[in-house]
């Protein structure tokens, strides 16, 4: 079956629908009912709703960047679409369920810094010091808001307790 970019389009355009009416259900109607709100706030830490909704908020902003760029009208020739897209999700679902094994093992900081670096070399990065370096900071900073700003505890793994 060949694959055509026009089909690619149109299968695009009817994701990105779904994905932004999907963040749209989750803003107004699944995550006001179904995650609770304390009328009163005694402590620090943030509502329990804030980042279902601040992920729900980017879902429906990057569905709607990808709507728009699957609705415009590029001039292209029929090609056949080669599949490392194929390729490198497999990857990165296969670096997600390693992530995911060691997670357990050795806490949040050590796994995604093993994660990240194959990750980004899977989708195409050639640049081992930046990989590195995000590898390092990305889990670094995210550990430091989570546990530090946020007080939300994050694994710290069955060898570190």
């Amino acid at each position: 079956m060949k694959i055509t970019l026009d089909r690619i389009k149109n299968q695009n355009t009817c994701s990105a629908v779904i994905l932004l009416c999907f963040s749209v259900a989750l803003y107004v109607l699944i995550i006001p009912r179904e995650v609770p709100r304390p009328n009163i706030s005694i402590s620090r830490a943030m509502p329990p709703d804030f980042f279902p909704n601040c992920i729900t908020i980017l879902l429906g902003i990057l569905s709607s960047i990808f709507l728009i760029g699957s609705l415009r009208d590029n001039a292209s020739n029929e090609k056949d679409v080669k599949h490392k897209g194929f390729i490198r999700f497999v990857l990165a679902t296969s670096f997600f369920f390693v992530y995911l094994f060691f997670i357990h093992w050795i806490g949040w900081i050590i796994a995604p810094s093993l994660a990240l670096p194959g990750l980004m070399r899977a989708f195409g990065s050639k640049r081992w010091i930046i990989n590195i370096m995000a590898a390092v900071l990305v889990p670094l900073t995210l550990y430091i808001f989570f546990e530090k700003i946020a007080l939300v505890p994050l694994p710290r793994g069955i060898l570190f307790n």
